[in-house]
């Protein structure tokens, strides 16, 4: 399983051995792994969504990194909102046409509902998605284990290669049970860095400790636990 590392403000140059994740509309630098998001998780904490106004600003994003190697573009998806999700998806298809992973999003937080999934699989698969995410609502690898089935049954259902879980792994020891799980080929999570922000430094043992060194010196090292608990390696495939 890949860990893959969302960006933050002034990410020093040794996070470019890592796979990372950039959120619109923050420019992304080149790698082998590389996930641009459309902002939506930010979005709805502020009580907004994704409309087309800000689909033809992604649209601008997106374009010069869709379908090129290293990048993977993800649908401008609606949190908590499969029905605003496919509605965009739909949109997007019709007046943009980029290449994006969707995204199987769940009705409420805190519960993983495979009828929902399911469908959402379904109505993805006629555009047979080489990348699929979904988006974790608000859990912990040991309250996930729905995902067992659900991740099995989308790659079935659609025939996808590879299934990333949005914002999943918030402590080294989730990370691991995310890894045991076997359900993803990637996972990623703000909270190697939110962490570091609080002084708190990771541990190869899925523990934590606190830390006096500068956060973002923290942030690198919990970049790496992660890597390495999660058992990353460089990624050669092709986005």
């Amino acid at each position: 399983m890949l860990y893959v590392c969302p960006h933050f403000d002034r990410m020093p140059p040794r996070m470019s051995q890592h796979a990372r994740l950039y959120a619109f509309p923050a420019r992304p630098e080149p790698g082998d792994f590389v996930l641009l998001d459309s902002g939506a998780y930010g979005l709805s904490k502020r009580g907004r969504q994704i409309g087309p106004a800000h689909m033809r600003r992604l649209a601008e994003y997106y374009r010069p990194y869709a379908g090129q190697t290293g990048y993977c573009c993800i649908a401008p998806d609606v949190y908590l909102d499969p029905a605003r999700t496919r509605h965009n998806w739909l949109w997007w298809q019709e007046h943009i046409g980029l290449p994006v992973a969707p995204v199987i999003q769940f009705p409420a937080a805190g519960r993983i509902d495979v009828y929902a999934g399911l469908k959402q699989a379904e109505f993805y698969a006629a555009w047979q998605p080489d990348v699929m995410s979904i988006s974790n609502p608000a859990l912990r690898a040991t309250a996930s284990t729905a995902n067992e089935l659900l991740a099995a049954e989308v790659r079935h259902i659609t025939g996808c290669r590879w299934l990333h879980n949005l914002g999943a792994g918030w402590s080294p020891a989730d990370i691991a049970d995310w890894r045991d799980l076997a359900c993803f080929d990637s996972i990623d999570s703000v909270a190697y860095y939110t962490d570091a922000q609080r002084g708190v430094r990771w541990r190869l043992d899925g523990r934590t400790e606190r830390s006096a060194a500068p956060w973002r010196q923290i942030a690198v090292e919990n970049a790496g636990v992660a890597a390495q608990i999660a058992g990353s390696t460089a990624f050669g495939g092709r986005y």
